[in-house]
């Protein structure tokens, strides 16, 4: 890919090359207030996967966000993705190892840091249980853009007591 890998991320295929963990919700259960549409979740990262995950976000790059000048654009720029969101968002670990999230369509969370490196953000996703990746997902386990994923913030509380984690 002729980029250097960021040393959390080889840190992270050096232990997991691969998991693929989801979860999901019957309406019945779902829950109200800032939950209310989070009926599933996940964790997926793939090292064989990478070099088509480099090809998508190097195509964003260049075809919708080229100009590093811009600030929306700026976000996208001298990152390293991570995972894919369903939606077509971005998990990419940036220059100074932090997590952010890349929405490709003017999603909240754009620009998010979810934690200050690759081992940092699961620590917090995984004692989650790992909601989304789509921002609506996470953010309400956010107080902002650089708080990071909040597991023991209020409604991090909230989800992980109702949610039965520890």
């Amino acid at each position: 890919m002729g980029v250097p890998m960021p040393a959390s991320l080889r840190g992270l295929f050096l232990v997991a090359g691969m998991v693929d963990v989801a979860w999901g919700l019957d309406d019945e259960a779902a829950m109200s207030g800032p939950f209310k549409d989070l009926r599933m979740g996940g964790c997926a990262w793939n090292a064989a996967e990478l070099p088509r995950l480099w090809n998508d976000y190097s195509s964003w790059l260049k075809e919708v966000f080229p100009d590093a000048a811009d600030p929306y654009d700026a976000v996208w720029h001298d990152k390293y993705p991570l995972l894919h969101a369903v939606n077509g968002d971005m998990v990419a670990i940036g220059q100074d190892e932090k997590v952010m999230y890349l929405s490709h369509d003017g999603g909240e969370g754009h620009g998010y840091a979810l934690g200050k490196d690759v081992f940092d953000f699961l620590d917090r996703w995984t004692t989650l249980g790992c909601p989304g990746p789509e921002d609506w997902q996470w953010l309400p386990f956010t107080s902002g853009p650089d708080s990071g994923l909040e597991p023991d913030g209020t409604n991090g509380r909230a989800w992980r007591d109702w949610f039965g984690l520890p």
